[in-house]
């Protein structure tokens, strides 16, 4: 039995139930086969990794090692990526701890401490990568000085401290764009709007840090408006 430390990624997918409802009334079921491949892109870039969905979570594991911490960051903002410009949004957390997983059972500290993360504290639609785990990584011996930068530019600090993926410096920002404008206000629960203005939010930070003119204007930053009696 491998009983040892692993670095775990908890990922939700936001909106599943609705996705899998909508797929129940279609032939084929859309969701399912973007999933699967998906899935099947992580694993062929990096078998190494452990790769699994159920429900509306997955998780990628991963032994606790500096250049398979390497490629697990790397795999989750592969993913959180290619969800994103399919317009699925996720949210999750990474984190280590002893982790034993099979074919059929995982028992993993590690899962629970990602799954808390992305439940307590990730909120918006990031992945939050755990203070101790940064502190491992960038502090082991055997981190390679290449791979501790490539990491590091990856990640950003939010204004609550967290460390989350940032993974709009891998992708497009014009068409990010394009993803925050499809969400409307009007339409929007409380819970659903604070997740988008937060993602608008982040859209502009990435745009003006790169220079781009895609930045995001429009009423999910602004919010206030005057009360208006139909007659």
């Amino acid at each position: 039995m491998n009983w040892s430390y692993a670095a775990v990624a908890f990922i939700d997918v936001l909106g599943f139930s609705s996705f899998v409802e909508a797929d129940a009334r279609s032939v084929e079921p859309a969701l399912l086969l973007k999933l699967q491949g998906l899935l099947a892109g992580v694993k062929s870039e990096a078998p190494e990794l452990d790769v699994r969905a159920f429900s509306d979570s997955i998780t990628i594991s991963s032994p606790l090692e500096s250049s398979a911490i390497a490629k697990l960051i790397n795999a989750t903002l592969d993913l959180q990526c290619r969800f994103v410009s399919d317009g699925v949004l996720v949210r999750g957390g990474i984190a280590f701890g002893k982790h034993y997983g099979d074919e059929t059972v995982i028992y993993s500290e590690a899962l629970i401490r990602a799954y808390q993360l992305e439940r307590d504290k990730a909120r918006f639609p990031r992945i939050l990568v755990a203070d101790d785990l940064l502190d491992w990584y960038f502090h082991n011996q055997e981190t390679e000085l290449a791979n501790a930068e490539a990491v590091k530019g990856v990640l950003t600090v939010d204004r609550d401290n967290l460390v989350f993926i940032d993974y709009l410096n891998a992708c497009s920002i014009e068409s990010h764009l394009q993803v925050v404008n499809a969400y409307k206000v009007d339409n929007a629960t409380p819970s659903v709007l604070e997740k988008i203005q937060w993602l608008c939010q982040y859209h502009n930070f990435a745009a003006q840090r790169a220079g781009s003119p895609h930045s995001y204007v429009g009423p999910m930053l602004g919010g206030f408006r005057q009360l208006l009696v139909k007659p």
